[in-house]
């Protein structure tokens, strides 16, 4: 990067599909796969942005403006009472999530630690359907939901939402595509990996 950009420090939005994106351009890689075995079985084209004029200050804001994290079809933690997975979608400085939100705890500088129990996790919000709004460059720590306050914020992000929740590859794919829990499979695994989890087939 530019002498001028470097230790400075940028607030605008990145997506780690982003790096694909950005990476493949500096290598002068095509990574427009229109045409390639991914999209004729139905996937999405890369929907990586090309990072690297906000990197180097050709341009002063990052060209992403929305991050979808997750969707309604997203797997259903245990006790959870949605019938619903877990949804959250960034616009900008809002964030929206949306149904049952496992883990919903405010956790200290260093998490887990000697004193963490895990006893009374995980915790849910209940948001439900409509979501609950957050201003995350003003409050980081999600502590004020501010969908009574702006509900035509709200509600456009929960429409964006929405719309994303139809693209999940859940959406595309029959039930059980991912495959069965195989915890013998799960476990050679991790003993082949040294220790850690790994990709696996059941």
């Amino acid at each position: 990067v530019p002498n001028n950009m470097k230790g400075k420090k940028l607030e605008g939005l990145i997506h780690v599909s982003d790096w694909f994106t950005t990476i493949l351009t500096l290598a002068g890689a095509d990574y427009k796969n229109t045409e390639s075995d991914e999209v004729s079985k139905g996937l999405p084209a890369v929907d990586g942005i090309n990072m690297w004029p906000y990197l180097t200050g050709a341009v002063q804001s990052s060209p992403r403006i929305e991050i979808p994290l997750s969707s309604s079809h997203s797997a259903i933690y245990r006790n959870s009472k949605s019938q619903f997975g877990p949804s959250a979608y960034i616009n900008g400085e809002y964030k929206l999530v949306r149904f049952d939100q496992p883990y919903a705890i405010w956790m200290g500088p260093v998490y887990p630690n000697s004193s963490t129990t895990h006893k009374d996790e995980p915790t849910f919000t209940g948001c439900g359907s409509q979501g609950c709004l957050f201003n995350i460059f003003e409050d980081p720590g999600e502590h004020t939901d501010l969908c009574s306050q702006l509900p035509d914020t709200c509600a456009k992000l929960r429409a964006a939402a929405e719309k994303w929740d139809g693209q999940s590859i859940e959406v595309g794919r029959p039930a059980g595509w991912r495959g069965t829990l195989n915890k013998t499979r799960y476990c050679q695994q991790a003993d082949l990996n040294g220790g850690f989890w790994g990709p696996y087939e059941s």
